[in-house]
């Protein structure tokens, strides 16, 4: 997790995260898990905080119980699904953006694209095993400081 200040006196904690990979019934625990662990952290660092996470989330949120974890997530993190937002057309792939807007700084996302062509090696090749995911936000803050 990262505060990013993109003005004076406005604060959007950023997380980036890598869940549990694999196919085993073991691992399906282990997300559940790292959901728990992350809510936790989110509910210590990031209490009612504006927040963006974006990641690996290993969770495909169309079929269960993947489903079943991530809407947890998004329930108990007070968290929006980008795709949910923007209607995107692959809502159930693993690598996801979430969004929280604050009390004062509220943000939205405007576009939501895999950026394959600009994320490649000099070769052509791509630089990883996924696909560079883009999402782009507007933010905007109350301007009386509270």
């Amino acid at each position: 997790v990262a505060t990013t200040t993109p003005a004076p006196g406005v604060e959007i904690d950023v997380y980036n995260l890598h869940n549990e990979a694999g196919n085993e019934p073991e691992d399906d625990v282990l997300r559940d898990a790292n959901v728990t662990q992350l809510v936790a952290i989110m509910d210590g660092f990031s209490a009612d905080r504006a927040m963006i996470v974006g990641g690996d989330f290993n969770l495909n949120s169309d079929r269960e119980p993947d489903s079943t974890i991530f809407e947890r997530l998004l329930a108990e993190a007070g968290l929006v699904d980008v795709c949910a937002e923007l209607a995107c057309p692959e809502p159930g792939r693993i690598d996801k953006f979430l969004f929280r807007s604050s009390d004062r700084i509220t943000i939205v996302p405007t576009s939501w694209s895999f950026e394959i062509d600009v994320f490649q090696r000099e070769d052509g090749e791509p630089l990883s095993d996924h696909d560079a995911l883009a999402v782009r936000f507007l933010w905007s803050a109350d301007d009386d400081g509270g």
